[in-house]
């Protein structure tokens, strides 16, 4: 199965990325999920809660974010 979506953005390329590599900006926008500490180096404990119907499940981890530079062609 191949599923493939597209859209434009309002933003600069640049901006969009700066946000995406913002673990706290990123943790905003998904329900349930929060960073919990700050590790150093990029680090951080995260920590995801889930809940479809009457199931619930709860995550903690922990995330490090590199800083990629990307090419765009």
């Amino acid at each position: 199965m191949k599923i493939e979506k597209s859209f434009e953005l309002k933003h600069p390329r640049e901006f969009v990325w700066s946000k995406l590599n913002d673990v706290h900006f990123v943790a905003q926008c998904l329900p349930g999920a929060s960073i919990v500490a700050d590790l150093g180096d990029n680090r951080y404990q995260g920590r995801m809660s889930v809940k479809v119907g009457p199931m619930a499940a709860a995550f903690d981890g922990e995330i490090a974010i590199e800083d990629r530079k990307q090419e765009w062609t």
